[in-house]
C-alpha cells in the first residue's frame, strides 16, 4: 500500500509536468519548470516508502499550486488604462493587473465585476472571468479618449505613423490626428493601412496601441439607415458619353469583395472596363488575377489578411497601381479607381 501511495505522487508529478509542457509557450518558464519537476522526483526517490507524511509534505511544496488545492479567487471591480487595466478588491483594496487580452475575450468595461483566481489556468498562469452583474460606479474612471478600429497612416513629413480615422459602428469618421507611440509600432510591427485600437490621455497626441486587429476580425455592422440615406445620385441618372469611356480597355483586378462584388463588376462594365475576380484563398489564384489585370483593388473589410498580403506583394513586384479600399460603397470603388488611373497610363506610356 505505501508503494502505492508512492507510484500515486510520482505519476501526479508526470501529469503535472506534462500539462505544463503542453500550456507552457514561454521556453525558459518551460526549462524553469522542468528542473523544478525533475527535483522533485528526486526528492521522493530519497525518501524511505514510510515516510508517508513526509512525501506529502515535500509534494506539497514541489508541485505548483494548482495541481494540489484550488487557489483562493477574488472578486473585483475592473479600472480601465490606457493599456489594460486592474482588478480592484473593493474590501481590501488589493489590486491584480489585467491584460488588454483578457479586456479583448471578457469583453471588459470600466466598471464590471470579474473573479480573479490566482494560477487558475496553471502555474503562473492566472484565471480572469467577468460576472454578470451590475457595474461598481464607485470606483472613478480615468479620462481616455479611445478609438476602435482606426486606420494607420503614415505622415512623411514627420516620418511617423499615425491614425486620422477609424470605422464607428462600421462608418468610417475623421478623428483628431494621432500619434502612435513608436515602441507600440514596434512591438505591433505596425504598416500602413493596419487597423488597431488606440487611446491617449486629453491634451495628448501620442496614443498608445492597444490591439492591433487581424483583417479576419468581424467589423461592428454599419447602423441601419432611412433608404434615402444611401440611394445615390447616379442611379437616377444614365452616364454620358464620356464617362461611358472612363475605364475603356482596362483590366481591374478585385480580390474578395464578398456581397459587394456584382456592384463592382457593373461599375466597371458599364464604363467601358472588365473585371477579374476571385474569392479564392490560394496564393497561385491570387497571384494569377494580379498578372492578368492593369489594376488591384483590395476591400480591406472584405478580405483576409494572408489573401491581402499575397496580392500586395504580387502587386509591388510587377509594379502594378493597388488600391486599399476602406468603404464598401459603390461610390467610393469608382472615385478610388479614377484617382488611380494616371498610374496605369504612365505605364502604357513607358512599354
Amino acid at each position: 500500500m505505501k508503494k502505492e501511495m508512492k507510484a500515486q505522487i510520482v505519476q501526479l508529478i508526470k501529469d503535472a509536468w506534462i500539462d505544463d509542457i503542453l500550456n507552457t509557450q514561454d521556453i525558459e518558464v518551460l526549462e524553469k519548470r522542468n528542473k523544478h519537476y525533475l527535483k522533485a522526483l528526486r526528492q521522493i526517490e530519497l525518501l524511505q516508502p514510510e515516510d508517508k507524511e513526509a512525501i506529502a509534505d515535500n509534494i506539497s511544496e514541489q508541485l505548483p499550486t494548482h495541481q494540489h488545492k484550488k487557489e483562493n479567487s477574488d472578486t473585483y471591480t475592473f479600472v480601465r488604462h490606457l493599456l489594460g487595466g486592474e482588478g480592484v478588491n473593493p474590501e481590501t483594496g488589493k489590486t491584480v493587473f489585467v491584460p488588454e487580452s483578457v479586456v479583448r475575450n471578457e469583453a471588459l468595461e470600466h466598471g464590471d465585476k470579474l473573479i480573479f483566481e490566482e494560477n487558475g489556468n496553471g502555474y503562473n498562469r492566472h484565471a480572469y472571468h467577468k460576472l454578470n452583474a451590475e457595474k461598481d460606479h464607485s470606483v472613478a474612471a480615468i479620462d481616455i479618449e479611445c478609438y476602435d478600429y482606426a486606420i494607420v497612416d503614415y505622415d512623411d513629413s514627420i516620418h511617423r505613423y499615425i491614425c486620422k480615422k477609424h470605422f464607428d459602428h462600421g462608418e468610417l469618421k475623421s478623428i483628431p490626428m494621432c500619434l502612435l507611440n513608436e515602441k507600440d509600432v514596434i512591438k505591433f510591427n505596425i504598416n500602413k493601412e493596419d487597423i488597431v485600437s488606440i487611446a491617449h490621455t486629453p491634451n495628448h497626441t501620442t496614443s498608445r496601441i492597444r490591439w492591433k486587429y487581424d483583417a479576419d476580425e468581424i467589423m461592428p455592422t454599419p447602423v441601419k439607415k432611412k433608404a434615402s440615406y444611401y440611394k445615390e445620385d447616379h442611379e437616377s441618372q444614365e452616364l454620358d458619353e464620356a464617362e461611358k469611356e472612363v475605364f475603356k480597355d482596362i483590366e481591374v483586378g478585385i480580390i474578395g469583395a464578398s456581397q459587394f462584388i456584382n456592384n463592382y463588376i457593373e461599375e466597371v462594365e458599364q464604363r467601358g472596363g472588365k473585371v477579374h475576380h476571385t474569392e479564392s484563398d490560394t496564393q497561385l489564384q491570387v497571384e494569377t488575377l494580379v498578372s492578368k489585370s492593369d489594376i488591384v483593388v483590395i476591400p480591406i473589410l472584405t478580405v483576409s489578411h494572408a489573401k491581402a498580403e499575397q496580392a500586395k506583394a504580387k502587386a509591388k513586384k510587377e509594379e502594378k497601381p493597388f488600391i486599399i479600399l476602406k468603404n464598401s460603397g459603390r461610390s467610393s470603388f469608382v472615385n478610388e479607381l479614377k484617382e488611380h488611373l494616371h498610374l496605369i497610363k504612365r505605364e502604357e506610356e513607358a512599354e
